[in-house]
Formats: structure tokens, sequence, C-alpha cells
């Protein structure tokens, strides 16, 4: 796929899963007919209990994982 084939104006997210199992995360942006491109989108697993919300309940742990956008200030 070239950068040409994406629409005039807005976004395209993509993430490629290495040999080792970590995923590298990007977004292009086109605005004005000029490209960007924002790499900072990761991917994280949290433990997460399941019967967090019942107080007297065991704590059962699953694994979820989140992919997100990593807000930078400005």
């Amino acid at each position: 796929m070239r950068l040409n084939d994406f629409e005039t104006n807005g976004t395209k997210f993509g993430h490629l899963i290495t040999s080792d199992g970590r995923v590298i995360g990007s977004e292009w942006i086109r605005r004005n007919k000029d490209w960007a491109r924002i790499n900072y989108t990761v991917l994280t697993r949290l433990e997460i209990d399941k019967w967090a919300h019942l107080p007297s309940a065991i704590p059962e742990f699953v694994t979820k994982s989140f992919y997100v956008q990593v807000q930078l200030p400005l």
C-alpha cells in the first residue's frame, strides 16, 4: 500500500507484531495534503481482578491487553 492510496483527509492506524511478539504501532495522519506518522503507541498487558467489584470474593486475575496511544504534553 502506498501513501497515495489513503483518503485525502483522515487517520490510518497500523500495527506490526515482531518475531519476538512485541507490537509496534503507528498512526498516519494526513492534513493539508501532507503526511505525518505518530509512533507513540504501545501494547500493554495488565492483570485485572475479575471479581474486584465484590469485596468478599477471592481475587481471580485475568490478563487483558490494551493497545493505546501515548499522549505527550505540549
